[in-house]
Formats: structure tokens, sequence, C-alpha cells
């Protein structure tokens, strides 16, 4: 049940032509169903009766959605190549390959954290609510050689 036409259209009609984004995903989506042998159809909620879902698509972003400016993170990515985006997410990642925070669908892996860094030439731009845990792990090394 969705309170938005447009994703129940392309849903069901397994795309449209306005958008090749969406038809694109609701391609995978039924691909996905149909690998599974599942029947989907998608029905018209309207958001009166989905409060949670209308509060939540109008939240605004938080600290975890900033990323570096493109032309900032080009400059750097013409110094090193980077290949993996540490914390990043579908929308504000800046490689095609990203490790997310939270668990999406998009990620080649989750939580950096758990990860050994040392072969992933990663890019690392942490929510700000990471950077002490980045440096509590990473930052101590480099301080004249102390550990």
């Amino acid at each position: 049940m969705l309170d938005n036409f447009t994703a129940v259209h392309y849903i069901n009609k397994v795309g449209g032509t306005k958008s090749s984004a969406l038809s694109a995903i609701s391609g995978d989506f039924v691909a996905w169903c149909e690998k599974r042998f599942l029947s989907v159809e998608a029905i018209h909620l309207p958001e009166v009766l989905n409060v949670l879902a209308g509060q939540q698509s109008r939240m605004r972003n938080e600290s975890s959605d900033w990323k570096l400016q493109a032309d900032a993170f080009q400059k750097m990515f013409a110094l090193w190549g980077h290949r993996i985006d540490l914390f990043a997410s579908a929308w504000n990642g800046q490689l095609d390959l990203i490790i997310s925070w939270g668990p999406q669908p998009e990620a080649m892996a989750v939580d950096a954290f758990s990860l050994n860094w040392i072969s992933l030439k990663g890019y690392a731009f942490p929510p700000f609510n990471l950077v002490s845990k980045l440096w509590h792990r990473f930052g101590k090394r480099n301080r004249g050689g102390q550990q």
C-alpha cells in the first residue's frame, strides 16, 4: 500500500514513460519478485490513512546526509583516485561503490568500521556523530608514533 499514485502505477505497470529511473527500479523489483514466485500489486493508500509514512517523507535531512562539495571531491579524487565511499548512502555517495552506515540495497557492505581498510582505497566523509569514533580508531596512529 502506497500513498503515491506514481509509485503505484510504476509498480503495477512495470514501468512508465516519464522516468527512466523509476522504470528501472520497478523493473528490478518485478524481476526480484518473479524470481521468488511472488505476486505483487500496489494499492493506493491515502496519506490521511498512512500518517507515519507521510511524516517520515517530509522529515528534513540530518547530518548523516551531508557530503563534501562535488568540485572539492573531484580535486581529491584526481589526487588519490578513491574507489569506495566508506560512509555513504545512495543519495549522498560520491563514488559508484559505497559502504553504508545502515542497510541499503545499493551498498557493497554495511558498517565501514567492521572492515579492514588496508586494500579498500576508500574515501571517508563520515557522519559528524562518527568523527570521534574514527579519531579514536585511527587518529592516535598519526600523533608522533604513539599507539
